[in-house]
């Protein structure tokens, strides 16, 4: 079963909170736009910014974060 873009972005985005800044420079979107996307404030956020988000945000949101220790 697929889940739908917006779902998918959404839990990987929920589960790499601290990172959105790096994601949002990253991508190009900003930060407030994916913490309003995150809280459902955005009821049809595009599909290219989706995507855009999506194509940078894939490593971030996908990759164990590894921290120094």
């Amino acid at each position: 079963m697929n889940t739908p873009l917006d779902q998918d972005i959404r839990s990987r985005l929920l589960a790499r909170r601290g990172e959105w800044p790096a994601i949002a420079a990253s991508s190009g979107v900003s930060h407030s736009w994916i913490s309003k996307f995150v809280r459902g404030q955005i009821p049809n956020p595009g599909y290219t910014t989706l995507t855009r988000l999506g194509a940078v945000s894939y490593t971030h949101l996908t990759l164990p974060t590894i921290y120094s220790v």
